[in-house]
């Protein structure tokens, strides 16, 4: 028995080591060149693989890995203890970052997008220490203007980056958010923009109006 609890110890002290490995700065450097429309995709030395993926009800799309699922209500509200959860959030083990959306009953239009980009941006600021924004990006589409956001801010164990986005939709404002430990920046900061901007509304009746 002490002979197979030295051999599982020494099993786990390998796995251990390949993970920090997979880890290292060089490595996810290496990772970050790929895209997530290769057909396969290395994420902290795990193959993923990407597809199109309807966001129930929402009449939108998106670029995600194959194996993420939407967490349940009440998986939801327990990752959100503070309240207003959103209404879609996704996830997986194979890669570990966190997609979320909501349609927010708010007016802000299509063309009003950019100021609320800068909005958001005075309200993180005003936080305090605990979150710094890092990078603002706007896009004018042509169906949408898109607005990300991405500051660092402090969880109980952890930095986390975070890549808020913003759009309007008829009935409202598309607020979301990808998120990630921010000691895996260097893999995932190009791999999330990547997935924000692959956001499309769908098509009803062979058109679609931006709100």
């Amino acid at each position: 028995m002490a002979f197979m609890d030295e051999e599982i110890l020494k099993q786990k002290k390998k796995i251990e080591e390949a993970r920090k490995k997979f880890e290292t700065q060089e490595n996810m450097e290496k990772e970050a060149e790929s895209s997530i429309y290769d057909e396969q995709v290395i994420i902290l030395g795990k193959p993923v693989h990407f597809e199109r993926r309807e966001i129930e009800g929402l009449g939108l799309s998106v670029m995600l890995p194959t194996t993420f699922f939407r967490y349940t209500e009440e998986i939801t509200r327990v990752v959100f203890p503070a309240g207003n959860p959103p209404t879609h959030f996704y996830g997986g083990e194979d890669a570990p970052f966190q997609f979320s959306l909501s349609l927010k009953p708010n007016k802000v239009t299509n063309d009003k997008i950019k100021d609320f980009l800068k909005l958001s941006e005075q309200m993180i600021k005003t936080v305090g220490p605990k979150a710094t924004v890092v990078d603002k990006i706007y896009e004018e589409r042509e169906n949408f203007n898109l607005g990300i956001l991405s500051f660092v801010s402090r969880a109980l164990d952890m930095n986390v980056y975070n890549n808020q986005f913003y759009f309007a939709m008829e009935g409202g404002l598309i607020m979301g958010n990808l998120n990630f430990p921010s000691k895996y920046q260097k893999r995932f900061i190009k791999m999330a923009k990547e997935i924000i901007l692959s956001i499309e509304k769908e098509e009803k009746n062979g058109s679609d109006n931006p709100s």
